[in-house]
């Protein structure tokens, strides 16, 4: 449940701060609303709330990765993998572990980047309208 406090905090302030017509078919920012609401931000605070979004995306696919790098994620694959009868079931365990592990530092550094892009457009639009 604590999980998704950050992220219903999130979707508050996507949702106060996001016109009604963007939001209108949309229970919970998915990836067509979020990808919708890019679309359609044009204010500084538009662009800051989409950053939030990332960030608070970037945070969950790194606990997500530091999730497949304990060796209990080794572990239970593996114990999973031998009940299934799989061959060389400790070595698979590494190898999905392994994989996991990047794709959700990668998916962690992507979400960064376009926080940070989106982050940059706030300001660039803060200063232009001075």
């Amino acid at each position: 449940m604590k999980r998704y406090v950050p992220f219903a905090a999130l979707f508050a302030v996507l949702a106060m701060a996001a016109p009604s017509s963007v939001w209108a078919d949309a229970a919970e920012p998915g990836p067509s609303a979020i990808a919708n609401y890019i679309q359609n931000a044009r204010t500084p605070e538009d662009h800051e709330a989409i950053a939030a979004h990332f960030d608070s995306e970037a945070v969950q696919a790194k606990a997500k990765a530091e999730q497949y790098n304990e060796f209990n994620c080794h572990h239970s694959k593996a114990t999973e993998l031998q009940k299934s009868g799989a061959r060389f079931a400790d070595v698979a365990a590494k190898r999905h572990c392994r994989k996991m592990f990047r794709y959700y530092l990668n998916k962690a550094d992507e979400n960064r980047t376009l926080a940070e892009y989106h982050r940059n457009l706030s300001n660039n639009l803060g200063s232009s309208a001075r």
